[in-house]
């Protein structure tokens, strides 16, 4: 798993899960051992090195805020989906195209012409080798035009919509 972790002075760091190895490693090159203990709605233990660390946390969309020994953390987790599908801007028009980023069929449209989405929002599901794919807004706005029904067979990088931003 990658994710990008903004520390409290606003600092953004690479960081590189192994959940097999149970290692973290960050910006690339340090690599941080850790063992997780228990996991409950909203906390997970974890030990880092000789310390054992509640670590709260809250979700919304893609991004994850964590509350760590008293200080705030905010993650976003930048799946192959979210950076196939970062919106490509249309130039001076104010419209911004959410594309597929893979073959698919569109399961599910969560969203409807005129709605405010904002990052994060679930726009569609996209359907492929049996698995379900989330397509989320990578930034808020007003959806401009919905070019895809449920059902539809798409193919790599068909629009699947535009957002007015």
């Amino acid at each position: 798993m990658e994710l990008k972790i903004r520390d409290s002075k606003g600092k953004i760091h690479d960081v590189q899960i192994d959940f097999g190895a149970s290692v973290a490693i960050l910006n690339g090159d340090e690599k941080i051992p850790f063992e997780i203990i228990r996991r409950e709605k909203g906390v997970v233990g974890i030990i880092i090195g000789d310390k054992r660390l509640p670590i709260n946390y809250s979700r919304d969309g893609i991004r994850i805020e964590l509350l760590l020994d008293g200080t705030k953390f905010k993650l976003e987790r930048e799946t192959s989906y979210a950076f196939l599908t970062r919106a490509k801007d249309a130039g001076s028009s104010g419209l911004t195209e959410v594309r597929s980023p893979i073959p698919g069929v569109i399961s599910s449209i969560n969203v409807t012409e005129k709605k405010k989405v904002k990052e994060g929002d679930v726009l569609c599901i996209l359907q492929a080798m049996k698995m379900e794919n989330e397509i989320a807004s990578t930034q808020k706005g007003k959806i401009k035009e919905i070019l895809v029904v449920e059902g539809e067979r798409v193919s790599s990088d068909q629009v699947l919509m535009t957002i007015e931003n």
